[in-house]
């Protein structure tokens, strides 16, 4: 969570999104509360499709709610919501996964 705040504080700061993009902040947090009973089994892997699939879903479905809000957006934009979504979801899922193996 504090990962994905770090980006949309930076993406604003670089002027890449606006401040109406922290309206995901709720999305953000009941994804990641979905996701919890996506990832329960314990593995080494750091990498899976799955992973690149929830990230897809929550940037598509994060630019729907965007674009319902008359929010414009461009394909940088979009391309910048794909990293933080994908970075920020890797951090709290490889959390699960190694957390798990002890």
């Amino acid at each position: 969570m504090i990962c994905f705040v770090l980006f949309l504080l930076l993406g604003d700061v670089l002027m890449f999104i606006n401040t109406r993009f922290f309206v995901l902040l709720p999305w953000f947090l009941i994804y990641l509360f979905l996701l919890k009973g996506v990832y329960k089994t314990a593995n080494c892997k750091a990498l899976e499709a799955k992973d690149f699939l929830c990230t897809l879903l929550f940037t598509i479905v994060s630019a729907a709610l965007l674009s319902f809000l008359n929010i414009s957006m461009s394909l940088h934009t979009y391309a910048y919501l794909y990293l933080m979504s994908f970075i920020s979801l890797l951090v709290y899922i490889d959390d699960i996964r190694f957390k798990s193996l002890m």
